[in-house]
C-alpha cells in the first residue's frame, strides 16, 4: 500500500514534458549561451588587461550592463507561463553557462574556476530577481486561465 500511495504522488508531482516546454528550454538555453559568451569574452578580456582592482564591484563593470539583457528571458517565461518555475530555468541556467564556459576556454585557453565562476554570480541574482518579479506582477495582474497578457 505505501509503494502504491508513493507512486500514485510521485505521478501527481511531476510535471509532463510538452512540446511547448521544451522549446521554451532550447530557446532560452540558445538565448542564454550566446549572450553568456559574450559575456564571458568582455569580463576575460577586461580580467586579462590587468585592471587596477579595489573591490568585487570593480571586477563585475565591464559585464554589469548586460545583466538586464540577461535577466529578460527568465521574466518573459516567468510571465507569460503560469507553470514555469524558476528550477525549470536553474538547469537551463547551468548548462547555458557550462557551454559558453566550455567555448570560451578553448577560445581563451583559460581554466581557471574563479574566472568562470565569478561572474555567474551576479547573473544569477539578476535573474531570480526578474523571475520573482515577473511572477508576482503576473499574478497580481490575474492573468487569464490561458496565462496569456492582462487584459
Amino acid at each position: 500500500m505505501h509503494v502504491e500511495g508513493a507512486i500514485m504522488a510521485y505521478q501527481a508531482d511531476r510535471e509532463e514534458i510538452t512540446q511547448r516546454k521544451v522549446f521554451q528550454y532550447l530557446g532560452l538555453f540558445c538565448v542564454l549561451a550566446v549572450i553568456y559568451a559574450i559575456s564571458l569574452s568582455i569580463y576575460i578580456k577586461f580580467v586579462s588587461a590587468a585592471p587596477v582592482v579595489n573591490g568585487l564591484g570593480d571586477l563585475m563593470r565591464p559585464i554589469v550592463k548586460v545583466f538586464p539583457v540577461s535577466a529578460l528571458p527568465f521574466a518573459v517565461l516567468a510571465y507569460r507561463d503560469k507553470t514555469w518555475r524558476s528550477s525549470d530555468a536553474a538547469h537551463v541556467c547551468i548548462g547555458a553557462w557550462a557551454a559558453a564556459c566550455w567555448a570560451s576556454s578553448i577560445r581563451y585557453g583559460t581554466s581557471c574556476g574563479l574566472v568562470f565562476l565569478l561572474p555567474f554570480i551576479p547573473f544569477i541574482l539578476s535573474a531570480l530577481l526578474a523571475h520573482t518579479l515577473a511572477h508576482t506582477i503576473g499574478t497580481l495582474c490575474h492573468r487569464d486561465s490561458a496565462g496569456g497578457w492582462p487584459r
